[in-house]
């Protein structure tokens, strides 16, 4: 038998894991001294915006959601997830339309010149979110349901005053404690290109 296979296995086995794990994507994002990385592990979901003017509408913006594959400075391709476009009229008439794609969407190329706005969401956010919401249901539960019923005397018809108080006072105290939970977990915006309706610095994407 020759020893020496087991020892070349070993040595190839690290090389065959990291060829077999999907490769990482960052966007490098630059904004004067200020820099910005997001990593597509990290990152929940990307969402590029596409600001348009026409003579017959006041604005018409399109949002792209969706799974980040790769980024240069020149285009950033997604596996797309869904898409939002909203159309408002010089009369403030408004049309919103949503397109949701399969699962297994193939990516498609935008180029970043056209990009007006960037944002992500990144994992820990999403759970903030997801725990912020949770927060929020579970107190209103409290304070509007279990609260008055496990106060009230159902016999006398009388409320013990102390223990709601206490009871729902504790729920509220949940609904507080989501406020800063989702605050913080609020979608990452990054300006692409000048808006005069916006005071964001600009942020241009670099290798």
């Amino acid at each position: 038998m020759n020893i020496r296979l087991p020892f070349l296995l070993l040595f190839l086995l690290p090389a065959v894991i990291s060829f077999s794990q999907p490769r990482e994507t960052w966007i490098f994002l630059k904004s004067g001294k200020s820099t910005f990385t997001i990593k597509s592990e990290k990152c929940s979901y990307i969402k590029l915006t596409f600001n348009q003017e026409g003579d017959s509408l006041r604005y018409f913006t399109t949002s792209i959601q969706g799974q980040l594959v790769s980024a240069t400075p020149t285009d950033i391709t997604l596996i797309p997830a869904s898409s939002q476009t909203m159309k408002v009229s010089h009369d403030c008439f408004r049309q919103r339309t949503e397109t949701w794609y399969p699962q297994k969407s193939e990516p498609v190329v935008f180029p970043a010149d056209k990009i007006n706005v960037l944002s992500y969401q990144s994992n820990a956010a999403s759970n903030g979110l997801a725990v912020g919401g949770a927060l929020i249901i579970i107190g209103s539960l409290v304070t509007g349901i279990i609260a008055p019923l496990t106060s009230i005397n159902f016999k006398t018809g009388k409320i013990n005053s102390r223990q709601y108080a206490a009871i729902a006072a504790a729920g509220l105290g949940l609904g507080i404690i989501s406020i800063p939970i989702c605050i913080l977990s609020v979608d990452k915006v990054f300006n692409l290109k000048a808006s005069k309706n916006s005071k964001r610095e600009t942020w241009e994407i670099v290798q």
